[in-house]
């Protein structure tokens, strides 16, 4: 516009030192400055414990939640769990061929992680003759003086006597005829292990005594269920229960378990006079509420009509033996739950009842009407033998 006159020097520059202190007033407004804290930490001698390859020693830390200042006590981020890496992994193992044993408790095999605080057996197998696949195998993990795990070699995979069919599943299995079994539980363990064979009672030990066995492992790996990684202080426990005389329609604790953990694996040998054992359903008291974990106990072991498959094994569960006479039933299976999450936060029991009940509505399994409807058949008493694993934390 030829009316406005162009501005001199000296009021251009007037002009933009008034424009810079707008500019420098409002980005001091509106943006925060960050306040450097200048932290003093007295680090232990030597590098600290590592997990995978994130260090746990005592550091102050910035990240996304805490993006201008160290994260204090009150606005620590959640430590996100670490993940089974194959790049983390240290594998571990060995194998030992005619190793002799008696009476006395003799190691097999022992091991201290070197690198990482988290360690799994993934499998092991072992082969002999009746001595050694009937003697005592125990695990000890992270300094136990009682066996978290103590076992028979053959009743590791749910074998109790002779009879049984050989199997081999992914997870465990007796591929030949009651001289080897091999199991692929993840025990877990962070400090050491150590597994040791003995004679079992009774045994004569003037002969000399061997045992075949191989074990694998991997520091750095932990174990999961269903995609669900457990927590570190998970460890894998076996309890066990026998009765031989179990009355009709009486209900039976198999186990009572205190704290937090994960059904995982249940074993059982039975002995009745008849089927109708095989209606009693199992229960499950998981916190405190009663839940029905099957509609029978053959149905338990995911199978129907009293077993009209012959024996079959699967990752899943498996009926080993299924033996009729006119006075007797002999049954060993094996149900896993690793899939279906059967977690507690306080505690677990595990009942089953020998035999049933029907209702006036015909209904099974209904508790809190006794004395009313009819029994199903005519149970006997029943033999049970049963080990149930659980990870407990």
């Amino acid at each position: 516009n030829p009316n406005i006159r162009a501005p001199s020097s000296l009021t251009a520059l007037a002009f933009n030192v008034v424009v810079f202190l707008g500019l420098t007033f409002l980005y001091n407004l509106l943006v925060p400055r960050q306040t450097h804290h200048h932290h003093h930490h007295h680090s232990p001698k030597g590098p600290g414990p590592t997990l995978g390859n994130v260090s746990t020693s005592t550091t102050t830390t910035t990240n996304a939640q805490c993006p201008a200042t160290p994260c204090t006590a009150d606005a620590q981020p959640p430590k996100p769990s670490p993940r089974n890496r194959v790049e983390d992994l240290v594998p571990f193992g060995g194998s030992v061929a005619q190793f002799p044993f008696d009476h006395r408790e003799t190691t097999l095999f022992e091991y201290r992680p070197r690198k990482h605080p988290m360690s799994c057996v993934t499998h092991w197998w072992l082969g002999g003759k009746t001595t050694a696949m009937y003697g005592v195998l125990r695990f000890y993990v992270d300094g136990e003086t009682k066996a978290a795990i103590e076992t028979k070699p053959l009743q590791a995979v749910g074998v109790t006597q002779p009879g049984t069919m050989a199997f081999a599943v992914g997870k465990m299995g007796m591929p030949s005829q009651h001289t080897s079994v091999y199991s692929n539980l993840r025990i877990p363990f962070r400090t050491e292990l150590r597994i040791t064979l003995q004679l079992a009672a009774g045994v004569q030990a003037r002969k000399r005594h061997e045992v075949f066995f191989s074990i694998r492992g991997a520091e750095g790996l932990r174990v999961q269920m269903a995609e669900v990684q457990l927590p570190e202080t998970a460890k894998l426990r076996l309890h066990h229960f026998w009765a031989k005389d179990i009355r009709p329609l009486q209900y039976k604790e198999l186990v009572h378990v205190h704290g937090q953990g994960l059904l995982f694996l249940t074993m059982v040998n039975m002995h009745s006079g008849n089927d109708f054992f095989l209606e009693g359903c199992m229960r499950a008291r998981v916190d405190g509420t009663q839940t029905l974990l099957s509609s029978g106990t053959e149905d338990y072991f995911l199978r129907s009509f009293y077993f009209d498959t012959v024996p079959l094994a699967s990752d899943a569960s498996g009926v080993l033996q299924w033996k009729k006479t006119a006075t007797k039933r002999v049954l060993t299976a094996y149900r896993f739950h690793d899939t279906e999450l059967i977690t507690f936060n306080s505690s677990f029991t595990l009942v089953w009842r020998n035999g049933e009940v029907n209702n006036t509505q015909g209904l099974k399994c209904v508790d809190g009407e006794e004395g009313q409807g009819h029994i199903i058949g005519n149970p006997t008493t029943t033999l049970l033998n049963a080990n149930i694993w659980f990870y407990e934390w």
